[in-house]
């Protein structure tokens, strides 16, 4: 990813309806799925900024990780230790966490090896560990806007199904997630089909039109929590757990 998408997500997180659909998301199926609330060891594997590790630590202690020192930076701003690591080769021993979180990491050009990612990921959750994860998704949204923070991989359903079950995980969720953004990022993937620059779509917007996009997001969000699997959407998220 570029290093001044770093420092434009870092301003956003707060209010972009985008990351505050995602966050409100993982945080949810976490309190839905993970039944200990507090005292968890964490790892939130490809930290960025750092937002959502901060969350978590609502849960227990968090440990962070990325590859980019922009994103460590920014995290440690937040107040939260990361260090510098590959997903592809943790420093971690087997058997450390309770709960990991990767958002937006395993689709990266810098992560050669995805599989291999998923089984550290494994690896280092204690047995009956919980993991959430949030991918791209659909080949058709593929714009500019990836090839700017270096997308190598959206993913289809079963092709990460595949994955999750090779890497030894019981998967207990698995969904397409905001679904009512799939539309725009659609007809934006065919309007930027001959368009090779490169740039951010994360920009500011009317609050009216946050604030309606946050409601509609919102309920896509309660939907999958409650069990509802959406039909397509701009990423994928699952809950998975290493079994006993």
């Amino acid at each position: 990813m570029e290093a001044a998408e770093y420092r434009n997500i870092f301003s956003s997180e707060d209010d972009h309806f985008y990351y505050v659909a995602v966050h409100d998301c993982i945080l949810k199926l976490i309190d839905k799925y993970v039944k200990q609330k507090e005292n968890l060891d964490i790892l939130e594997a490809g930290c960025g900024t750092g937002w959502l590790a901060k969350a978590l630590t609502r849960y227990g202690k968090v440990s962070a990780i990325d590859a980019h020192d922009e994103a460590l930076n920014f995290t440690r701003q937040r107040g939260i230790d990361a260090i510098k690591s590959s997903v592809e080769k943790l420093p971690f021993a087997a058997n450390s966490f309770d709960l990991l979180t990767s958002i937006d990491v395993i689709y990266h050009k810098l992560v050669e090896d995805d599989l291999a990612a998923l089984r550290q990921f494994y690896s280092v959750l204690k047995p009956g560990g919980t993991m959430v994860l949030r991918v791209p998704a659909n080949d058709s949204l593929y714009t500019s806007h990836d090839r700017y923070v270096h997308t190598a991989r959206r993913y289809s359903k079963p092709d990460l199904k595949a994955k999750l079950t090779a890497a030894g995980f019981n998967i207990e969720r698995l969904s397409y997630c905001q679904f009512p953004l799939f539309f725009p990022a659609w007809l934006k993937a065919r309007l930027d089909a001959n368009n090779h620059d490169e740039h951010s779509v994360i920009e500011n917007h009317p609050q009216w039109l946050t604030n309606i996009v946050n409601s509609v997001l919102q309920l896509d969000t309660n939907m999958i929590v409650s069990g509802t699997d959406m039909p397509t959407g701009i990423g994928l998220v699952t809950v998975c757990k290493k079994p006993l």
